[in-house]
């Protein structure tokens, strides 16, 4: 009889030393173990503070302050400013911020500081991140922070001090270096201040913006196509512009155009975002001119949905072609990344940033490709039109609210360039791939895996399993296991199946047969 998938696939006792040991803290910081040990919670809440504004139990500061949500807006330059040096992370950032001004800018610190980061102007004027930076800039304010924390870090490793480096980087921000070499450690005069960075970053390792998502049976056994079913049919007006976009580059396929305007703005051309996207694409102020030039032509703007999906598909070619080397998958899983966060945020974390957001963004982009996949007016076989695409109607046309506003049918549209040749019809990758452009990661962090099939091996039980060296795949449990939906995906695991060696392989169809793998990783 074959083995089923709760029997073999999930080992349900890995980890659980773990989560016992951190029920308690859990319950305290509002995880889902908050009832666990519940006298013992709430006599901490009673000594350290009382409940977060959503009715959680949460960590208060001493005068009373409890930790906040880091603001969308920011959460991707704390990810990736905490990519600055290895005893940094998102949470640990996140703590520094919330600790100094509680993320607010106008808030004053305790040393006379200014802007979020609570700089005094010595600081300041040492770190700022770029000539020009304002201290009124969010974004500066946390670059410059980080930069700070992680030389600091280097420079106490430099003195021979014992324990965490973070903690006494925190330390220093606080009371200076010198008083950090002088006691060996972590001085009397800064452990409050230290021990209040801890337990927000604990917090924060909780939120969802940080965490990676669940895994097991339960939160990741979804169908195949599931995170399509809000997918929209392409508008005919806007055909022709993704069949040409989706020419310029053997990566960048039609489908894959269709999927990212989906994710982006569902189509919309008069869209505008609360951060700067405009127009059907989503593309900034700074990355339309990164991408178009600064030199375009009026009627060649990201409200205009022609030069829009034409721009589109020359980012994202162009943006494969720079991270190709960064992995021996499929670039355009980066070039999604970078497209959102930037090509630095992408080399600085050697492939996907860390970041949940980030990674479900793309997986659900990487959804919707199969979707447009089996659109046949997308189909790169077909032959791509040669006159000008049809205008849009005036119910899909850019309403008079943006500006600038083009033309329906702009004549000097990028889109009217002549036509490339058709791609060959057969697909670069014959045979199905694993991958992971971090195959070292720390206990208890995320790591995330690419894979991709050939439609016809396509199975929405198809998954991947982590094995301890050794053990054979269908006579032992795997250590923890993903299903992998679509045919070109990632999955994201959280290992805190303990340190060691761990292979890990593409099995198809909730059986042993190997697509792909192994692929080995460090877990330290």
């Amino acid at each position: 009889m074959a083995a089923t998938p709760s029997r073999w696939k999930n080992r349900l006792t890995a980890g659980a030393g773990r989560r016992a040991r951190q029920a308690l803290l859990d319950g305290l910081l509002g995880g889902r173990h908050r009832w666990t040990a519940l006298g013992a919670v709430l006599l901490l809440v009673a000594a350290v503070g009382g409940t977060s504004s959503d009715g959680r139990f949460g960590l208060a500061a001493a005068d009373g302050t409890t930790p906040v949500p880091v603001p969308a807006d920011q959460v991707e330059t704390v990810v990736t400013a905490a990519l600055s040096c290895p005893v940094l992370t998102g949470p640990r950032l996140a703590a520094q911020i919330m600790a100094t001004t509680g993320f607010q800018a106008s808030a004053a610190s305790a040393n006379g500081g200014q802007g979020l980061a609570g700089m005094d102007d010595a600081a300041w004027k040492k770190w700022i991140p770029w000539q020009g930076a304002k201290r009124t800039d969010d974004r500066a304010n946390i670059l410059a922070l980080a930069h700070q924390t992680c030389e600091l870090a280097g420079q106490v490793r430099a003195a021979n001090i014992g324990g965490d480096q973070w903690l006494a980087a925190v330390a220093a921000t606080r009371v200076g270096l010198p008083a950090i070499v002088a006691a060996k450690g972590i001085p009397a005069s800064a452990r409050n201040f230290v021990d209040l960075n801890s337990s927000y970053a604990n917090w924060y390792a909780s939120r969802p913006e940080f965490r990676g998502p669940n895994v097991g049976p339960s939160a990741s056994a979804a169908p195949s196509g599931s995170t399509t079913v809000d997918a929209r049919r392409v508008p005919d007006a806007y055909v022709a512009d993704i069949v040409r976009a989706g020419h310029i580059c053997p990566t960048v396929t039609p489908a894959r155009i269709a999927a990212q305007l989906m994710a982006a703005s569902k189509f919309d051309p008069n869209l505008r975002s609360a951060t700067g996207g405009q127009g059907i694409a989503q593309f900034t102020p700074q990355t339309w001119q990164q991408h178009a030039g600064p030199k375009a032509p009026a009627n060649v703007s990201p409200w205009n949905p022609s030069s829009a999906i034409t721009t589109l598909g020359q980012a994202l070619c162009d943006l494969s072609t720079q991270l190709a080397p960064l992995t021996s998958s499929d670039a355009y899983v980066l070039a999604l990344a970078a497209h959102r966060w930037g090509v630095t945020a992408v080399r600085q974390a050697g492939g996907l940033p860390p970041s949940p957001v980030l990674l479900s963004q793309i997986q659900q982009t990487m959804g919707y490709v199969d979707y447009y996949s089996g659109d046949t007016r997308l189909d790169p076989a077909a032959s791509t039109p040669t006159s000008p695409p049809p205008s849009p109607s005036a119910s899909a046309s850019p309403s008079a609210s943006p500006s600038p506003s083009p033309p329906a049918s702009p004549s000097t549209s990028p889109a009217e360039s002549p036509s490339p040749p058709s791609r060959p019809t057969s697909s670069p990758r014959r045979v199905p791939t694993l991958t992971t452009s971090t195959p070292t990661v720390e206990d208890g962090e995320s790591i995330t895996f690419s894979y991709s099939t050939p439609p016809a091996m396509n199975s929405s039980t198809n998954w991947i399993g982590v094995y301890r060296p050794g053990d054979t795949p269908g006579d032992e449990h795997s250590t923890a296991w993903q299903y992998t939906p679509g045919t070109n995906n990632i999955v994201t695991f959280t290992a805190d199946f303990g340190r060691g060696d761990y292979d890990v392989y593409y099995f198809s169809n909730d059986g042993y047969t190997i697509l792909a793998g192994p692929v080995t990783i460090c877990v330290w």
